[in-house]
């Protein structure tokens, strides 16, 4: 059953690898944590997204892979369309693995877009509170970013002349 998983994930089969994979996680008890990460990869592939955080779960009683797992996690709930939870999943996350990559970036990516959405209504105080969270995150493409829309917080907050 594992190795079928296996085969079907290395193949991009992600419906027949994600089903061999629970199959196999059911007869195991949850046992596998490895397994349990792969299968929450491809529950994410074809879009059973709330398998892929009951598989996060798993890796989170288990204490392996730990920050990816917040990280699967917290693309499930993004897709789910459960913003606040998404947010405090990659906050959890950053607390335990403040160098991941993907929930760094994301993470950063969403203080900016509410920090440019809180400029467009005209809550200053909001956009700089969002921006100042991204000061701290170690991501380039995000410091690039975080420039140019404190840049226009500065021009859009400042008393014309």
């Amino acid at each position: 059953m594992k190795k079928e998983g296996n085969d079907a994930f290395n193949a991009k089969n992600y419906p027949v690898a994600y089903a061999k994979f629970s199959e196999y996680l059911k007869q195991t008890n949850n046992q596998d944590s490895a397994t349990a990460y792969y299968c929450g990869i491809a529950a994410d592939e074809v879009k059973k997204y709330a398998e892929a955080v009951t598989s996060s779960i798993l890796l989170f009683r288990r204490s392996l892979i730990l920050g990816n797992a917040y990280a699967r996690k917290a693309l499930a709930l993004d897709a789910l369309k459960k913003t606040a939870e998404y947010v405090a999943t990659l906050e959890e996350g950053l607390k335990v693995d403040p160098k991941n990559k993907t929930m760094v970036k994301n993470y950063g990516l969403t203080l900016l877009k509410a920090g440019l959405a809180a400029q467009k209504a005209g809550k200053a105080e909001e956009a700089e509170d969002c921006f100042k969270k991204v000061i701290p995150l170690d991501h380039k493409h995000i410091k690039q970013m975080l420039c140019t829309a404190w840049s226009y917080c500065v021009i859009m907050t400042e008393p014309i002349s």
